[in-house]
């Protein structure tokens, strides 16, 4: 079944969902729970404290979802199961990355948009209001960067069967501190958003293309038991 059908794919995504709305409604409800108490007027913590918390909760938990993307074949028992699905490679790999890494994608973007709408209603700024959080304002850089570190998080998914968050951080935090040293040894000729949008560009498109290689090889005797 090397032709993408749509009606397989609706039904593999239906499929999915069934697993997977329990998570992705979670992270839903802890990221509205942290947007409504940062916009109150509780004074356990400061006002930045709250928006740093979820700003950071949001992002962090859109790329924590993409790295769940092909955890279907990090276990022998999952990748039987999947493999076994009467759909093409094209149909599981595009319903999964729908779930775990689109939509994450998108509600990560949209909470720190409604975060900012209710800021401006709320004129913050009287509180001598300027957390890192002031970071995720920058629409441009800010979706450039959420959509590079979701897609790495799905690579690091397709390469490690354990501990794959976590070992693809460690291997993109020595990627960014080199990045960064080259660009604060030449300040003037380095450029954030050409750079952002190069990283981006290679993340979404090659690392998409390499995660599907990956998947569409996938064999039970490369999964761990």
């Amino acid at each position: 079944m090397k032709q993408f059908d749509f009606k397989r794919f609706a039904m593999v995504l239906w499929r999915e969902l069934s697993g997977a709305w329990k998570i992705l409604a979670a992270y839903a409800v802890i990221c509205l729970l942290l947007l409504i108490y940062s916009n109150t007027s509780s004074r356990i913590f400061s006002p930045t404290m709250r928006e740093n918390t979820f700003c950071t909760a949001t992002v962090a938990g859109a790329i924590v979802l993409a790295s769940r993307l092909l955890s279907n074949i990090w276990t022998r028992r999952r990748c039987i199961s999947t493999l076994s699905l009467p759909a093409a490679a094209a149909e599981t790999f595009a319903a999964r990355y729908l779930l775990w890494l689109v939509i994450p994608v998108w509600f990560a973007v949209s909470m720190l948009m409604v975060n900012e709408w209710l800021d401006l209603i709320s004129l913050k700024e009287l509180y001598n209001y300027r957390p890192i959080a002031d970071f995720w304002r920058a629409w441009g850089p800010t979706c450039l960067f959420v959509v590079v570190c979701t897609h790495a998080a799905m690579l690091g998914g397709a390469f490690f069967n354990r501990l794959s968050l976590v070992k693809t951080a460690a291997i993109f935090i020595v990627l960014f501190v080199a990045v960064v040293s080259v660009m604060t040894k030449y300040p003037h000729q380095v450029v954030l958003m050409p750079v952002l949008w190069t990283a981006t560009v290679i993340m979404v498109v090659g690392g998409t293309a390499l995660a599907f290689r990956r998947f569409s090889r996938r064999t039970v005797n490369q999964c761990r038991k």
